[in-house]
């Protein structure tokens, strides 16, 4: 369903865990960074970056993450 509609740009940058990847809302051309665990992250490394970014969520250029 994201991807319908989501346009999943090329990688900006990489880590253990993630890769980033510039993206867009196919219907507003919004652009934004979306973040893409590895298939190889364990559940419990998800769960702590998750929880990492919900402590910065009060920035308004972060969203919460979308599952």
């Amino acid at each position: 369903m994201i991807h319908m509609t989501l346009k999943i740009l090329p990688m900006i940058g990489s880590g253990e865990l993630s890769s980033v990847h510039a993206a867009y809302w196919k219907n507003t051309q919004s652009k934004f960074a979306i973040k893409k665990f590895n298939k190889t992250s364990r559940e419990k490394e998800i769960i702590n970056e998750i929880n990492l970014m919900n402590m910065v969520d009060f920035h308004p250029n972060i969203w919460n993450y979308e599952r």
